[in-house]
């Protein structure tokens, strides 16, 4: 069950698109917030992070997580705490 028409995986890949970033690009967790907050107010922080952390291809805490076998998943690279690229 979604609270919006999608999912969060989606919606993630949908702010990338928007946002027409580039390869090596850097974004902040903050960044990603203020998108979702002013799109999707229902969505929750902590929902936020955990998405950043499935979807980061370097994530120690992505080993908790179904991945997609088609590989939609990896969108991110953790820099630290509140970069990726």
């Amino acid at each position: 069950m979604t609270l919006n028409e999608k999912h969060v995986r989606k919606l993630m890949h949908d702010m990338i698109q928007e946002w027409h970033l580039a390869r090596g690009q850097v974004i902040t967790k903050q960044q990603v917030e203020d998108w979702f907050q002013q799109r999707y107010p229902n969505v929750k922080a902590g929902t936020i992070g955990a998405h950043l952390s499935r979807m980061s291809t370097n994530a120690p805490g992505r080993v908790n997580h179904n991945l997609m076998p088609d590989g939609s998943d990896d969108l991110f690279f953790k820099l630290d705490a509140s970069h990726f690229r």
